[in-house]
C-alpha cells in the first residue's frame, strides 16, 4: 500500500519519492526463506521516514528509476526521484513542482526522449491536489519552470469546466493512471501523446455497475498501441484520494488499446485467490516478466478481521490472449517487522517499506526467486 501526500500521511517517503495510500499493516505469516531483503533509504542523513512509489529500468543500463522521497526530522521532504541499482548506491533528485510550495509527491517515472526523464505525481496548488507531468532531463528542478509548457504539464482531471483532486499513480511511455475525487474515488486515464494538451477520461466503462469507487495504480507498455492496467475498485463508497482499498475492494486488471480507447480482457482478483473472509483486495503496481512472461504485481489484501497481508503476484496470460484467472500469490514480510506494504515492482523485485528499524519507515527490495512462482 502506498503512502500519499505529505498534506495527507504524516510519514512517507524513502527512497525515490513517495508513497500512495496511507498507512501500513502487518502480515500474518512469514515470508519464504528463500526471499532476500535489502534495506534501502535515503541517503538523506537526517530521515526519519522513507517511502517508495514506482520504479522503472533505465534504458541501456542496470540501474533503475525510483520514485519516493524522504522525510527529514525537521519534516522537510525530498529525494524525489533516485537513479542508481537497485540495492541503493545510486544518485537522489528533488522535483518540485511550480507554485506547489514543495509539496510535490512523485508516484512513477519512465524514460522519455533519449536520456530524459518522465515522472508523474500531485502536487498542491492553490489547495487543491493536481495532477502533474515532467519531461525533462533527470536533474533536481526546484520549481523552476511553469505548469503547462516543458518540462511541466498538468494532468488533473476535468470534466465540464471543473476540476477535480487527482492523483496521477503510474506512467509508461504515453499513457498515465491514477484516480481523482468527485464524492467518490473514480479511476482516469490520460494520453499524454500532446502533454500540453492531454486527454483524460474516467476509467468508469470497465467496472461492474455496482461499483462506486475505482482506482488505477499501474500501467505497462505492451509495446504499440498495447498497454495493461491494474488497481481496485469497491461497491463502497469511497472518498480519499490516498488509500487504495476501501471495503469490499477487488483487484484488477485490464488490457487498454490507446489507438481506439477501448479496454479488453478485463479480470478480477482477490487476495490467495480466496473470497472466504476477505475484507478487500488491491494491486499496486505492474511489471513484466521476462523469464516467465506474463506480468508481476504488488498486492494486498486486507482481512475480515482487520489484519492486512502483503505480497508478490504473478498473473500468466492464457493461450487466447487473456489472463489466468487464478493468480500466483507469495506472500511477504521483512524479517522482524511490525508492518510491510508492498508498493511497486520491477522484474522479480517487490519494494515497499517496513517497520520497526533504524527510521519510522525504512525502504525495501525483496527479491523473489522465479522457482516460488
Amino acid at each position: 500500500m502506498k503512502l500519499l501526500s505529505n498534506s495527507i500521511c504524516p510519514s512517507v517517503i524513502a527512497l525515490a519519492i513517495l508513497t500512495t495510500g496511507c498507512g501500513g499493516g502487518s502480515s500474518d505469516t512469514s515470508s519464504p526463506a528463500a526471499i532476500t531483503y535489502t534495506t534501502i533509504n535515503s541517503s538523506t542523513p537526517a530521515t526519519n521516514s522513507t517511502s517508495l512509489t514506482g520504479i522503472r529500468g533505465v534504458n541501456n543500463s542496470s540501474n533503475v528509476y525510483i520514485t519516493g522521497g524522504a522525510v527529514t526530522s525537521s519534516n522537510v521532504w525530498s529525494n524525489q526521484l533516485y537513479v542508481g541499482p537497485i540495492t541503493g548506491g545510486g544518485t537522489y533528485y528533488t522535483l518540485n513542482v511550480p507554485g506547489s510550495n514543495s509539496t510535490t509527491n512523485a508516484y512513477s517515472a519512465d524514460n522519455w526522449s533519449g536520456n530524459q526523464v518522465e515522472v508523474v505525481g500531485s502536487s498542491t496548488i492553490n489547495g487543491i491536489s493536481r495532477g502533474f507531468l515532467y519531461q525533462g532531463p533527470v536533474a533536481n528542478n526546484n520549481g523552476v519552470g511553469t505548469v503547462g509548457t516543458a518540462p511541466w504539464y498538468d494532468i488533473t482531471y476535468t470534466s465540464g469546466g471543473t476540476v477535480y483532486p487527482s492523483i496521477p499513480h503510474s506512467v509508461m511511455n504515453n499513457i498515465a493512471v491514477g484516480g481523482y475525487q468527485a464524492g467518490g474515488v473514480t479511476a482516469y486515464i490520460c494520453d499524454i501523446t500532446a502533454p500540453a494538451t492531454p486527454v483524460c477520461n474516467n476509467m468508469n466503462s470497465i467496472f461492474p455497475s455496482t461499483t462506486l469507487s475505482s482506482s488505477a495504480y499501474g500501467v505497462w507498455w505492451n509495446g504499440g498501441n498495447s498497454y495493461t492496467i491494474t488497481g481496485g475498485y469497491s461497491t463502497a463508497l469511497y472518498t480519499d484520494l490516498t488509500t487504495p482499498n476501501p471495503v469490499g475492494s477487488e483487484a484488477f486488471i485490464v488490457d487498454y488499446n490507446s489507438s481506439t480507447r477501448t479496454y479488453s480482457n478485463f479480470m478480477s482478483y482477490s487476495w490467495k485467490n480466496d473470497t472466504t473472509g476477505i475484507y478487500s483486495s488491491h494491486f499496486e503496481g505492474i511489471t513484466a516478466d521476462l523469464v516467465k512472461g506474463g506480468y508481476n504485481l504488488p498486492g494486498e489484501g486486507i482481512l475480515a478481521n482487520g489484519t492486512m497481508s502483503v505480497g508478490f503476484v504473478h498473473i500468466a496470460r492464457t493461450a487466447t490472449g487473456g489472463f489466468n484467472p487464478v493468480a500466483t500469490w507469495i506472500q511477504v514480510t521483512y524479517p522482524g517487522s511490525t508492518t510491510t506494504t508492498a508498493d511497486t515492482v520491477y522484474q522479480n523485485n517487490l519494494l515497499g517499506v517496513y517497520q520497526p528499524g533504524a527510521q519510522a519507515l525504512n525502504g525495501y527490495v525483496a527479491n523473489i526467486p522465479t522457482s516460488l512462482y
